[in-house]
């Protein structure tokens, strides 16, 4: 009679934990059927918004991003890419250089001291109901710092002109007046230069000369850069008319210090 107990109660046992085990794998089924058809749903709509974003880095889970604080847009040259699988402290000559191939921001020192890493950025005031357009050091500045301006525009060399698609006049002006030799500083003058007149279309001369204390030329000389951009001050006829003293003149005026002849 105890064996026939022993036997009865083991088999029942046996019947509620398979019972348990059938449960737990319909539970388990329908919890990953319905992970998958959400997983794809994010895929979906994620795949929709990401027309004009640039490729994500290995690794990047789109699906699990979403569903945090969603995408994080910077704007180039009127184009979206989305940053948010970027290093924030990327600086943003890097992105530009790197992610985006946009090589005409050049890189130098690396440190806000030559210049030819300038690029315009365009942004609402956070004060007053207008745009600030301010010419900086992209090599200095973290892609994350950018997604705190409202509304923001990065402008880089690419987009103001090129041989194929038609010079700006500020680069055909650099030109002209053989203000370029190896060319590798010139990117960064001109994106000066119309950062300046996208602030004030008429500056002074002294407004132009003062503007590009920050950029470095190691090769052409200042001369024919500095004649460049003053061309565009519209009342610029007292420097045309050698207001400004040459230097290579005066050198050749000056009397000798000492007479040799004696």
């Amino acid at each position: 009679t105890t064996t026939t107990a022993l036997a009865a109660t083991t088999t029942a046992a046996t019947t509620t934990a398979t019972a348990a085990a059938a449960a737990a794998i319909t539970t388990t089924t329908t919890t990953t059927v319905a992970t998958t058809t959400t997983a794809a749903a994010w895929e979906a709509q994620l795949s929709s918004n990401m027309a004009t974003v640039s490729p994500q880095k290995a690794g990047c889970n789109l699906a699990k991003e979403l569903t945090s604080a969603g995408q994080l847009m910077l704007r180039v040259n009127g184009v979206l890419h989305d940053v948010k699988c970027k290093d924030p402290l990327m600086s943003l000559a890097e992105y530009l250089r790197t992610i985006l191939q946009h090589c005409g921001t050049k890189l130098m020192c690396g440190e806000g001291g030559c210049g030819c890493c300038v690029v315009v950025v365009e942004y609402d005031d956070p004060v007053r109901p207008e745009k600030r357009i301010e010419s900086i050091n992209s090599c200095l500045c973290p892609i994350g710092s950018l997604l705190s301006l409202k509304n923001h525009n990065v402008t880089t060399i690419e987009a103001l002109g090129s041989v194929k698609k038609g010079l700006h006049p500020i680069q055909q002006r650099l030109a002209d007046y053989n203000g370029s030799q190896c060319g590798y500083c010139s990117p960064g003058f001109v994106m000066q230069m119309y950062g300046l007149l996208k602030n004030d279309a008429n500056p002074s001369l002294q407004e132009v000369e003062d503007n590009f204390d920050g950029n470095v030329c190691r090769c052409t000389g200042y001369r024919p850069i500095l004649d460049a951009m003053k061309s565009f001050v519209k009342d610029s006829s007292n420097w045309q008319k050698g207001f400004f003293i040459d230097i290579e003149v005066e050198i050749h005026t000056l009397q000798p210090m000492h007479d040799n002849s004696k």
